[in-house]
């Protein structure tokens, strides 16, 4: 594919699929400029903190922004805690937890768009039940399944390809989860998904601005191919998402 053809990727008429190439162009747009200027980020805040050191001596400090001022007295603003010891140790280890919270957001926008979906179809379909837990995996896919809409591209796709996307979709689901509620460590269930990788159980995931690209092809492309889909079988989301 083209830089051309990637620079005029697909956007559907509809809301859901437009919020979702929002949401993705702004995380991308963060990487951009995170991974561009880094050097000078790291190197001004550690030069902050060392200008904190010598004014404070032995005593703590905190260093912080202000993003209002109210009077001369007042304001408010964003403080970093006395306490270095909550920060990250380095800059590399900052930036490891900064891609895996980009990572994981990656995922969190593409269950979002699916759940925007779901609500805009039922929207126009009253004998489509609105759904509450859409957030959960299982009631999410049992919920499209009864609207006769899969979220991965269906069965009379190449075989080979659509086996390939569920295992890349399980990958950065179960990675997600490993992210969010086991603090990047590797557990059993994470090896059950990834066995063709460099970790074991106890380790730490480290993920690198590649696989953050990847992950944004690939949602980009699984949500491209339901919007295309779900505008065929329900062809009213064309007008309504022009109102």
């Amino acid at each position: 594919m083209s830089l051309k053809e990637l620079g005029e990727a697909y956007i559907g008429p509809n809301k859901a699929h437009k919020r979702f190439v929002q949401k993705l162009t702004n995380e991308k747009v963060f990487m951009f400029v995170f991974v561009k200027n880094k050097e000078s980020l790291f190197s001004s805040f550690q030069s902050e903190i060392e200008n904190g050191r010598k004014r404070a001596g032995s005593n703590k400090f905190s260093i912080g922004i202000v993003t209002k001022g109210i009077s001369k007295a007042q304001f408010k603003g964003i403080m970093i805690r006395y306490n270095e010891n909550l920060m990250a140790k380095s800059s590399d280890e900052f930036q490891s937890q900064v891609f895996a919270k980009v990572y994981s957001e990656v995922h969190r926008i593409f269950v979002d768009y699916t759940i925007d979906l779901y609500d805009e179809i039922s929207e126009g379909h009253p004998e489509i039940l609105k759904i509450n837990n859409l957030s959960y995996r299982e009631p999410r896919i049992e919920a499209f399944k009864k609207i006769d809409l899969s979220i991965l591209p269906p069965q009379g796709s190449e075989d080979s390809t659509k086996e390939v996307i569920l295992k890349r979709m399980n990958i950065l689901e179960v990675t997600r989860n490993v992210i969010e509620h086991n603090d990047s460590i590797v557990d059993k269930k994470y090896l059950k998904y990834v066995k063709d990788n460099q970790y074991k159980i106890g380790d730490k995931i480290v993920i690198e601005p590649e696989q953050i690209g990847e992950a944004m092809a690939l949602v980009e492309t699984v949500a491209g191919d339901l919007n295309k889909r779900a505008l065929i079988k329900f062809k009213y989301l064309t007008e309504a998402g022009r109102r």
